[in-house]
């Protein structure tokens, strides 16, 4: 049996994780790639306006999943972390812990299972009348893949928390593993439907291959999931798990932060949708997605990092603490500061030899605003991770600020040119953003400084 204190001790020793974790979102950026080399071919103007403008939508999952998978991480990584893992995939130790933990997952089973119906019940209407009143094509060329684009969305978003169950026991390889294979498959399945003339009716292929092999390697680890239906969960009334005393606390601040995030980034392609229609959407979608790309990948060394800062500040061990820290931020600034000065570097060549991809994707004012944004979120991402692994959520105030004035600015600026918002968001970040992240670690830092 291996037991799950031992855990990170290993990740220090065996990178193979962190490279799987790298690997697995390498992958997703070289498939996002390769998706736009071919735009031009696969996807009409207005098709690419489409396909950006269903992501930015679908992202409103977050306003039903409230931050529950970050939560998940914390609570199951502190509070379980006396509790081993047996070969055949079974979690053994204190009783008392066990049935703790399989009252944690039943909330968290009925919580995504009511989100995920919720969501499709929400989403599939509001996509359907927003395309049908503001989009350019006829509904047989984007209806059947919206609806079905929803669909696989919400089981996906149904079975998210148990990869977040995983993880947090210390499984960050095998996850990895999983998703790797998952974007493997579904993007090479959606290039052959692509290829072959399907246009944005491919999308929803990423979802449904999503569902079905997830499924399939959720298998391994069911009994889990189910670790304590034997047990006589006799614990006394004050120690059993309330999702009021110990997850709401943490979750409505998460909640209400990711809530902020939705506004801060994923709004520009609908306004911009909205007032210039699908072709400009799909020309901002498309950079919005580059530079979101490299966010995701630069942030792969936090989310990595994230099991262990936990361990560490449960043990109170302040010098590996801030030594990962360390590490983890000077990776994230120096990938994020190289790829958006080559990816600039890049664009202009092509726009210089006139190479007709170019024009697929905004122009400089909106690709330099995204490298600023990518550059300061470098800091940001990392320092966020650290705070959010003490079950805190002081960023909290900040998020709600930057939305409150993203929003507007994204509405008032679309109306002004679609390269506006994103300037706009350049000037928050720096000015707003940033300033306040570093106001509100700093005292964090600080506390874990060794022999503090």
């Amino acid at each position: 049996m291996l037991p799950i204190t031992t855990l990170p001790k290993i990740f220090l020793k065996n990178i193979s994780d962190v490279t799987l974790v790298l690997a697995q979102r390498g992958w997703s950026i070289v498939g996002g790639f390769i998706t736009v080399v071919f735009t031009p071919f696969w996807f009409g103007q207005n098709e690419q306006g489409y396909y950006y403008a269903f992501l930015n939508l679908l992202a409103m999952q977050v306003f039903f999943e409230l931050g529950f998978n970050v939560v998940i991480m914390q609570i199951v990584g502190s509070e379980f972390s006396r509790l081993v893992i047996d070969p055949s995939g079974s979690i053994q130790g204190d009783p008392n812990a066990i049935v703790r933990f399989n009252q944690l997952f039943k909330i968290i089973n009925r919580w995504y299972l009511i989100a995920g119906i919720t969501f499709f019940i929400f989403i599939c209407p509001v996509g359907l009348i927003f395309f049908k009143h503001r989009g350019a094509l006829e509904f047989h060329e984007w209806g059947p893949a919206w609806i079905t684009l929803a669909f696989f969305s919400s089981i996906n978003l149904f079975l998210s928390p148990r990869l977040s169950v995983l993880e947090a026991f210390g499984l960050v390889g095998w996850t990895a593993r999983l998703r790797l294979f998952v974007s493997l498959i579904g993007y090479l399945f959606m290039w052959v439907f692509l290829s072959k003339g399907a246009s944005i009716r491919a999308v929803p292929v990423l979802p449904l291959v999503n569902s079905i092999i997830t499924i399939w390697g959720l298998r391994k680890y069911q009994k889990i999931f189910g670790a304590s239906e034997s047990l006589s969960g006799d614990l006394c009334p004050e120690n059993l798990l309330s999702w009021r005393k110990d997850v709401f606390p943490l979750q409505w601040r998460i909640a209400m932060s990711w809530l902020s995030g939705y506004f801060i980034f994923n709004s520009f392609t609908l306004f911009i949708f909205s007032e210039h229609g699908p072709v400009e959407a799909g020309r901002a979608g498309l950079a919005i997605t580059i530079f979101s790309s490299l966010s995701v990948l630069g942030m792969s060394w936090a989310s990595a990092a994230a099991p262990k800062m936990i361990y560490y500040i449960v043990h109170g061990d302040n010098l590996k603490l801030n030594a990962i820290f360390h590490d983890v931020l000077r990776k994230t600034i120096v990938f994020s500061a190289v790829s958006s000065f080559l990816l600039i570097i890049c664009m202009i060549l092509m726009k210089k030899f006139e190479i007709s991809i170019v024009e697929r994707i905004a122009g400089f004012p909106t690709l330099a605003s995204l490298a600023v944004v990518g550059l300061v979120n470098s800091f940001v991402f990392p320092a966020a991770t650290y705070l959010r692994a003490h079950r805190e959520e002081p960023l909290l105030a900040g998020s709600i600020i930057m939305a409150v004035i993203m929003l507007p600015a994204a509405y008032f600026g679309s109306k002004i040119s679609p390269a506006a918002p994103l300037i706009l968001n350049a000037i928050v970040t720096v000015f707003v953003a940033l300033p306040i992240t570093i106001r509100v670690f700093m005292p964090y830092y600080k506390r874990h400084q060794p022999g503090l």
